[in-house]
């Protein structure tokens, strides 16, 4: 059996090499994606009412959707060729067929890692870039994170997971967001501090690692930093926001999979902020349907990335809030609660359902906003593009933290 890798091996620059063949090829993926956007734009104008909303949205979604359609099958070196990927809206007509599409998807996940870096460069050239102090954290579990914002100075402290299906890096996207958050808020008098943690990716660790991780990086800034839980504000985007949800649960119902947190017996989290979090990993909502060509996720890389990340392990309300029973939050050991999602993504139908089980016990400290015309984690991807216009998912954030903080 092999050994799992380190958090320092996970993460380090072994997972963003190919081989020299593999580099030749990388033009291919390029016009591949072209094609997509070229094929879009030509046919955009007869979308109707099952595309986008607007024209740009509606080439950049599906771009999007194609990138991430060739990043969700494993390495080749770590992954099983017993048998092709499973969807049910997909049929192969010989398990050759089957094999050559891993084969296949396997050297497009490297290749898409190539191009792409780590979390941590990104931040670390990020930084640079924008004359920010780099300031790097390894925890006791050798896993890394990375400071937006002087904690020695911020009156709250954000623990940020990032999204990409437990399986991709973050992006530079995360910390031009919320540096404009920080931004807004110091025109209050209000000042935060973010720390990003660089969680293990599948498939060098799968459920519950990335939990562990999560827990590991708030008791760093409760029991090493000796902040106050009502100075924290756990927060994330849809794989990311699973995971703070996650921790929300660990410390009302502890499981015996994690470790311990170090909160007081009547200690609240100042607040969580969830943009489009990841509650279920079902795909038989009426919006998986509706929303498959607004929205930048595809239901088979949702599929895909979710049974990657539970690694054949029954599933629980830590790795899908949705399951929890009614109840569950009850005891919810946060002051306030955020969650923004668009409507026009594949996940908008489990958050509300999500959403209407924690207002039924929270009514009076839990908001949802659902954005008109808005996909998944927009106020993130569209800076991606470049385009610096508000969304509304990130007006509603940087409004409702004003007010709560």
């Amino acid at each position: 059996m092999a050994v799992p890798a380190t958090p320092a091996q996970a993460l380090g620059p072994s997972i963003h090499q190919i081989s020299f063949t593999e580099k030749l090829d990388l033009p291919l993926g390029l016009i591949s994606v072209l094609g997509t956007a070229i094929y879009t734009a030509l046919t955009a104008p007869f979308r109707g009412e099952s595309g986008a909303y607007r024209f740009g949205q509606h080439v950049s979604t599906a771009v999007v959707r194609k990138v991430y359609l060739h990043s969700i099958i494993l390495f080749a070196e770590t992954s099983s060729l017993a048998s092709p990927p499973a969807c049910s809206k997909i049929q192969y007509s010989a398990t050759t067929v089957g094999y050559l599409y891993l084969a296949f998807h396997s050297f497009i996940l490297k290749r898409h890692r190539y191009v792409g870096e780590p979390f941590g460069k990104v931040y670390e050239k990020w930084a640079q870039q924008n004359n920010v102090p780099v300031q790097n954290v390894k925890l006791k579990s050798g896993v890394n994170a990375f400071w937006l914002g002087d904690h020695k100075t911020a009156k709250y402290i954000v623990v940020y997971f990032h999204g990409g299906g437990f399986s991709l890096d973050g992006e530079d996207t995360h910390f031009k967001f919320w540096n404009t958050v920080h931004t807004d808020l110091e025109s209050t008098n209000v000042t935060v501090a973010t720390l990003f943690l660089e969680y293990t990716l599948v498939p060098h660790a799968t459920y519950p690692t990335q939990i562990r991780e999560a827990v590991e990086a708030v008791n760093y800034v409760l029991a090493d930093l000796k902040r106050p839980a009502s100075d924290i504000i756990l927060a994330g985007d849809s794989a990311g926001g699973n995971m703070a949800l996650a921790v929300l649960s660990h410390i009302a119902h502890p499981s015996p999979d994690l470790p311990p947190i170090s909160l007081s017996a009547n200690d609240k989290l100042k607040a969580l902020v969830l943009i489009a979090p990841w509650t279920s990993f079902r795909l038989d909502f009426p919006s998986a349907d509706r929303n498959k060509y607004k929205d930048i996720v595809s239901p088979y890389a949702g599929s895909t990335w979710s049974k990657d990340y539970m690694g054949g392990k029954e599933t629980s309300p830590y790795a899908e809030a949705l399951n929890a029973p009614d109840g569950w939050w009850t005891d919810a050991r946060v002051e306030q609660l955020l969650a923004v999602a668009g409507a026009d993504e594949l996940l908008v139908d489990p958050i509300k359902e999500w959403f209407a089980k924690y207002e039924a016990v929270n009514p009076s400290t839990s908001t949802l906003v659902v954005a008109p015309h808005e996909h998944h984690i927009e106020p993130i991807m569209t800076l991606r593009w470049g385009n610096t216009t508000e969304t509304e998912q990130g007006k509603a954030i940087k409004s409702w933290l004003k007010s709560k903080l």
